[in-house]
């Protein structure tokens, strides 16, 4: 074997890189001599060729570069080959983002899935010098690595939690620490991670029509069913929207603010419909325009003795670095585990101040003749939440409600008259597509069971809808849709492909930072990755990584009676980060306008542990700062 073929083996050039660039020396060297075996596993290489190199890395290694050498090697690492490699040594802060970033931009040329994980464990200073303590590195290291290398998706720092937080940080400092970079770029090219968590494979059971979730409030033709969403484009306004079993009654709403002593009045409307042999109770919805934003009102809906009252809080002015957070809710159904996510979610501590639901409510369509009396319990159930917090609706399968051999040909009748958004203030026809502003981020529904098209109302929609967006006010575009366009679950494998092919395209153009959906009830996280450009290699058509590609995430797993869908495709595509058949809900955390984080809690776990997560950084402000970088 000669220089450039040993050289070239991706972990040769690995060790080469990193042992050089944080230059250990000859005596660390030696001491490291003992991962020798561990690369002989792993390799093919001659354990005598890895044990000198070793004794040559500090010599060779500072002027050996990772990116040239390893450049001339093959497309990507066999698998599980290099997977978690460790280091141990004294290091500089700038030392340590020139290590990563080098990992970062190797993973980059050669299209295989970004870093997910970086972990960092430290409890010594070897030198202190302006009193550099670990806790200030944990902070200044976080900010650094998130801020300035791409792709890395997780980062922990753990320090000694006694130092003071407030000792100052110098660049020169050096601190001890360990160093594991996992799962992603050093792993194999056939994808992320399938979790081998353990769980129930029953189906998930209905809850009674009798559990105390579905109870009807006392008094005759009492309001029940309470939800609001937002009523406007900016977040000034709310749409509260009841049901009334018996009557007609009141369409008024009384509200005020908090530590207000003035009551306002609004006036809804009355809406009904029939389905088959059902007849809808009095559906009202009142349109409260106006509202200061960041405060909290109090509404009361009914009269006399059955009036109930409930509060929300409206978000923040809109603007780039407004902090928000957004809870993540799909197909949820009414069973003791649509309950057991409900529940979880509302007892979490970080949970949203809004939930972006994408798709499939009450599952009513699963029931005889679609009974829509689900729909009622459904909407008595879920009230204890949405009537207190605004879900952003986006509508599923499970809502087109389509049954013509029982006379019943108008697509997502109840939804349409049970749940209004607005729709018309961002120039949509339909209710099944429409945007809104909230705080920092623009939110985008679209509707995966409607005409898509070129030349369809939705298509035209969107195409004038795209270029509107003003990132500089809101830099987070998110897309919300039912169906996901990427997906590596057998049940519903490429179901969205049509979809993808029409819209992938001007998700990337515009910078799309996320898109939720639903559908499969699992979870599963993306890399950043696009199937534009095709890269056809030896006939198949495969997604390569893209930086400015959305992170699609499928979170179907509410709980509905169906189940969860365990059977994955195998090998893990290349573009799947992160896959789990678990019950749960997610979090999506704003921070400002260049980082975002999110995170999924499986139901099975207490609230503190996340099941997957992943820090984001904006597309839009990382280009336009990589745009300001190459003009200097």
């Amino acid at each position: 074997m000669d220089w450039e073929t040993w050289c070239s083996n991706p972990v040769m050039a690995c060790m080469l890189q990193f042992f050089g660039k944080i230059n250990l020396g000859w005596g660390w060297g030696i001491v490291h001599a003992s991962l020798t075996i561990w690369f002989w596993v792993l390799t093919d290489l001659p354990w005598w060729m890895y044990t000198c190199s070793v004794l040559l890395l500090s010599e060779v290694g500072e002027r050996y570069n990772l990116l040239d050498r390893v450049g001339k090697s093959s497309g990507c690492f066999s698998p599980l080959r290099f997977d978690d490699f460790a280091l141990a040594g004294a290091m500089r802060r700038h030392e340590v983002l020139i290590l990563f970033r080098t990992i970062c931009e190797y993973a980059e040329e050669k299209t295989i899935p970004a870093i997910q994980t970086i972990e960092i464990m430290g409890d010594k200073y070897i030198e202190k010098r302006a009193g550099v303590r670990c806790n200030e590195i944990f902070h200044n290291l976080r900010m650094d690595l998130v801020e300035h290398i791409y792709g890395i998706q997780h980062i922990n720092l753990n320090f000694d939690p006694e130092d003071d937080p407030n000792d100052e940080f110098s660049e020169d400092d050096f601190i001890n620490l360990s160093t594991h970079a996992y799962q992603g770029a050093l792993r194999s090219c056939s994808g992320g991670i399938s979790s081998s968590y353990a769980r129930s494979n029953s189906i998930s059971a209905d809850m009674p029509l009798n559990s105390d979730v579905f109870a009807v409030p006392p008094g005759y033709n009492s309001p029940q069913q309470v939800h609001i969403t937002q009523g406007d484009h900016e977040g000034k306004g709310v749409i509260i929207s009841w049901v009334t079993p018996d009557e007609p009654g009141s369409s008024e709403v009384i509200y005020w603010a908090e530590n207000s002593e003035l009551k306002k009045h609004a006036v809804g409307t009355v809406v009904t419909y029939k389905y088959y042999n059902y007849s809808s109770p009095y559906i009202h919805h009142c349109a409260i325009k106006n509202l200061e934003y960041d405060t909290k009102y109090f509404y009361e809906v009914g009269i006399g003795n059955t009036k109930r009252q409930f509060w929300f809080t409206t978000p923040p002015e809109v603007g780039p670095d407004v902090p928000y957070t957004f809870g993540l809710i799909g197909d949820l159904g009414q069973t003791f585990d649509s309950n057991r996510t409900l529940t979880h979610y509302e007892s979490n501590p970080a949970k949203g101040k809004a939930v972006l639901f994408v798709g499939d409510l009450s599952y009513a369509d699963a029931y005889p003749l679609h009974d829509n009396n689900r729909w009622d319990s459904w909407a008595r159930f879920v009230e204890r939440c949405v009537a207190y917090q605004p879900w952003i609706w986006s509508a599923g399968n499970h809502e087109i409600d389509f049954l013509p051999e029982y006379g019943e040909t108008e697509p997502f009748k109840p939804y349409t008259h049970r749940y209004y958004v607005p729709y018309k203030s961002s120039g949509s026809t339909s209710p099944l597509w429409y945007s809104i502003k909230r705080a920092s981020a623009y939110i985008i529904v679209m509707s995966s069971y409607s005409a898509y098209g070129m030349y369809t109302p939705q298509y035209k929609w969107l195409m004038s809808e795209l270029p509107k967006v003003n990132r500089s006010e809101t830099p987070w575009l998110i897309v919300v849709m039912h169906c996901p366009l990427y997906s590596s679950y057998v049940h519903h494998y490429m179901e969205g492909e049509t979809m993808r092919v029409m819209y992938e395209q001007y998700f990337v153009q515009y910078k799309v930072d996320v898109v939720f959906s639903g559908h499969v009830h699992a979870y599963e996280r993306t890399g950043r990755v696009s199937n534009i450009a095709y890269n056809i290699e030896n006939g198949l058509c495969t997604p390569r990584n893209d930086g400015l590609a959305p992170v699609y995430i499928t979170i179907g797993d509410g709980g509905n009676q169906e189940g969860l869908l365990y059977e994955m495709v195998d090998p893990q595509p290349g573009y799947s980060a992160y896959r789990e058949p678990s019950y749960g809900h997610g979090i999506f955390d704003i921070k400002n306008k260049t980082h975002a984080y999110f995170a999924w809690h499986r139901n099975q776990d207490g609230y503190a542990v996340e099941g997957d997560s992943l820090w984001f950084e904006n597309l839009y402000w990382k280009s336009s700062h990589d745009s300001l970088a190459t003009s200097f």
